[in-house]
């Protein structure tokens, strides 16, 4: 236990990372898998086609090889920004496609008559997603959306590899630097991670419980 005492002020940076990576990726992800959820159940064929194959790409590659498009494309494209906001795209790019897909059956299961009721009186398509049928969807998809949550923030461990120095990288470096202390390293970061992810859990739990469908 004594490393983990000694680097403790670097393990906690480095999970300091790890929360703004998963934070600003949970952020983006969540809203651009509303959106595409969105555009794979409205009546326009472009929006759907171009949904569709979105998720057809993403949910079908592993996410280190969207790591490698981002920071390897995008810099050729002219796009050069941290490796910290490279990782942050590569997340939302990869877990969206996911919570998509998630968004599109609480979509579909939401009763026809909420929008039929909402034409009724008056409002816009724009008004009639917004405040009644995405937020109803949502309720149906919260246990999904904890799942891709939690395997958002597993997935932060790979920005590592491309320079981000979150969690993981400092395990690799305490791990090098103590070598006979690797099974209390792994311990110490492991348990930060389950922390994590209980926390996530428990939270989307207990909004599930407050917001589930009479």
């Amino acid at each position: 236990m004594g490393v983990l005492i000694d680097n403790f002020g670097a393990i906690l940076n480095g999970f300091k990372v790890t929360l703004a990576l998963f934070v600003l990726g949970a952020i983006c992800t969540i809203a651009l898998g509303v959106v595409l959820g969105v555009m794979r159940v409205v009546p326009v064929v472009g929006f759907r086609a171009v949904a569709s194959v979105y998720v057809g790409i993403f949910r079908n590659v592993p996410v280190v090889l969207v790591f490698f498009i981002v920071t390897l494309c995008f810099p050729m494209l002219g796009l050069r920004m941290p490796f910290f906001a490279y990782a942050v795209i590569a997340l939302t790019l990869y877990e969206s496609a996911f919570v998509c897909e998630a968004v599109r059956s609480g979509l579909n299961f939401v009763d026809r008559g909420q929008s039929e009721a909402a034409r009724s009186i008056g409002m816009s398509g724009t008004q009639m997603l917004t405040t009644v049928i995405v937020p109803q969807a949502l309720r149906y998809t919260l246990p999904a959306i904890a799942n891709y949550m939690i395997s958002l923030n597993k997935a932060t461990s790979i920005a590592g590899v491309f320079g981000v120095a979150e969690a993981t990288i400092q395990l690799k470096y305490l791990a090098d630097e103590n070598p006979s202390d690797i099974f209390v390293i792994f311990l110490g970061i492991g348990s930060g991670y389950m922390l994590i992810n209980f926390v996530i859990a428990g939270s989307l739990h207990f909004y599930e419980r407050r917001w589930r469908p009479a």
